[in-house]
């Protein structure tokens, strides 16, 4: 039965209209054809006051189905985004890696005065691409004739659809830090749209005590720093005593490491500030091994696998500040911790 065989997918959606001439396809298809194949052609800048003697590369993003003022018929416009080619410098040398875009409005065949029509951008680009088609009445070349005129590996604008989106946004490399951010922004937006919950995003930690400072949440910091400094005290981490560099030796510098702490939303739920020794300026005689012993995943399987044949119960504990608890065999001089300079012996 014919109606139960599934069509594959369609190879050409346009039906072939890449075969007629210009003059055999109208606006719609015709828009439709420059926006599928990415066609880019030149545009000539004495067709603009101020670009006179000038060439861009031209290359459509958009079409619209509107009327051009009040009251008149509908007609398609396009939007042709322009890069300046062959930019001048200073000295008068052509500038390769820098583009001047612009976006300009235009009719797709509009016979008012003083219009820019998209068919006589094309025929002008036709026969500067290939001379034989400059004294034409009636163009001969076919729409896939206009994919000539730029070569396939020519660097195009790719257009970008984040999730949910209809329109997207057009760009010549998608992969640059300023398109992946806005591509970033409108994923956001969608989802939020869609699911009517609004993603936190929290702030970056401070990087150092200054910044922590300029901060609109610098009380909370300060907050988890006076925590940290209260918990070294109570646990005699160190000892606050008058310093004498001919028997103590060089001091070693400290500093704060900050972290926030979110929840399974985004949500901060807590600032944590951490006071450690800058351990890149401590000398060869203050420390000996430079690693942290953990366990292994092999010993913690075979250590679950046991418990599971035994019938045994597991039970899972943390403490605080375990790693400042251990004893060390050498005594080590530090700075005071930045912004509590007051603590004294």
């Amino acid at each position: 039965n014919e109606k139960n065989v599934k069509k594959g997918p369609t190879v050409d959606p346009l039906d072939g209209v890449g075969r007629l001439k210009l003059s055999q396809v109208d606006d719609d298809q015709l828009t439709r054809f420059m926006l599928q194949e990415g066609i880019m052609f030149d545009v000539n800048g004495d067709h603009f006051p101020n670009d006179a003697g000038k060439w861009f590369q031209g290359q459509v993003v958009l079409r619209q189905h509107t009327a051009w003022k009040k009251g008149a018929k509908k007609e398609y416009f396009v939007y042709v985004r322009s890069i300046q080619k062959d930019v001048p410098g200073h000295n008068g040398k052509i500038i390769p890696d820098i583009d001047f875009e612009e976006d300009f409005r235009t009719p797709t065949s509009s016979t008012r005065r003083d219009a820019l029509p998209l068919r006589k951008l094309l025929i002008e680009s036709m026969a500067v691409f290939n001379p034989k088609y400059k004294d034409e009445a009636e163009p001969s070349w076919c729409l896939y004739d206009l994919r000539d005129m730029y070569p396939p590996t020519a660097s195009k604008l790719e257009r970008v659809m984040p999730p949910g989106s209809k329109r997207g946004f057009y760009a010549k490399n998608k992969y640059m830090p300023i398109n992946i951010a806005l591509f970033s922004c409108m994923a956001i937006a969608n989802l939020v749209k869609v699911t009517g919950e609004n993603p936190v995003i929290p702030p970056l930690e401070p990087k150092s005590y200054k910044t922590s400072l300029c901060r609109t949440d610098c009380d909370d910091w300060y907050g988890a720093m006076h925590t940290e400094i209260k918990t070294l005290l109570e646990m005699k981490t160190f000892q606050i005593v008058d310093y004498d560099r001919a028997t103590m030796g060089p001091l070693i510098q400290t500093k704060w490491v900050y972290k926030l702490k979110t929840d399974e939303f985004g949500k901060v739920i807590k600032h944590k500030a951490r006071l450690v020794v800058r351990g890149d300026m401590q000398s060869e005689d203050t420390y000996g091994d430079t690693f942290l012993p953990t366990s292994r995943m092999t010993a913690m399987r075979t250590l679950i696998a046991i418990a599971a044949q035994d019938d045994l119960i597991l039970k899972h504990f943390d403490i605080t500040a375990a790693f400042v608890s251990a004893e060390v065999d050498k005594d080590i001089y530090l700075t005071h911790p930045p912004g509590f300079e007051d603590l004294v012996p």
